[in-house]
């Protein structure tokens, strides 16, 4: 509920900030439109006189347009900010669960509706308790802000990286089928097993992959994956499984 709440909030927010720029934005436009502002401007410029009623009436107009739009760009740019914020894991800087759940079921929507292939890598640290325990937890944020900025440099700008859970990781693959998105977690477990952690050693992950099916929906598709990620750390981990 209070999910549904924060949600609906943020819509609104959003809704009212646009309604409030839009406006602006036509007020602005009909005022130089209906009053000439090119030539008016101009035209003030070359007299003396004191100005008449309708002059500081426009000039007032003109003056609330104008901080109407900075406050709705002010207000945008905060509600961007907000909703980044809202959808960002703060340790990693990549995007969350929230995030994550939206993304997947915008991608599997447009996979059925337009019979587009999609791919997800479900992806596990091994081993990452011990890490905690041995080097502290310190040591363990590092691997998990090094992993992640490993992986997000290493996929397409048309992959998005999810950090999903404590040392879990998702990659929502659009366009791409099983043997591509399977070439990929091989690619990026061979990245991490190779990159020096510095005093903890060497990291390796663990890697599940499952790609879309006729009448998946985003349940069926993460549980797959997830069934595929518990084989791969039952069968030795620092493996990928599909």
């Amino acid at each position: 509920m209070h999910s549904l709440k924060r949600k609906y909030l943020e819509h609104r927010h959003a809704i009212n900030d646009g309604i409030v720029l839009g406006a602006s934005a036509i007020c602005t436009f009909v005022y130089a439109i209906y009053f000439e502002m090119a030539e008016l401007f101009f035209e003030f410029s070359r007299k003396h006189e004191e100005w008449e009623l309708d002059d500081i009436v426009l000039s007032f107009l003109l003056i609330f347009s104008f901080y109407l739009m900075i406050f709705a760009i002010r207000r945008w740019k905060d509600t961007r900010l907000l909703l980044k914020k809202a959808y960002t894991d703060s340790l990693t800087e990549v995007y969350n669960r929230r995030k994550c759940t939206k993304t997947l079921l915008l991608e599997v929507t447009i996979a059925k509706k337009f019979n587009r292939t999609l791919s997800i890598i479900a992806i596990d640290i091994d081993h990452f308790k011990k890490i905690n325990d041995v080097f502290g937890h310190a040591a363990g944020d590092h691997v998990l802000k090094t992993l992640s900025g490993l992986v997000k440099n290493e996929i397409r700008g048309a992959d998005t990286l999810f950090r999903i859970g404590g040392e879990e990781f998702l990659i929502i693959s659009t366009e791409t089928d099983l043997s591509g998105a399977t070439r990929l977690a091989e690619r990026l477990r061979s990245l991490i097993e190779k990159y020096p952690f510095g005093k903890i050693g060497g990291v390796t992950a663990s890697f599940g992959v499952a790609e879309y099916e006729s009448g998946d929906n985003t349940d069926t598709l993460f549980q797959r994956a997830d069934k595929n990620l518990y084989e791969a750390k039952e069968t030795g981990r620092n493996r990928v499984v599909c």
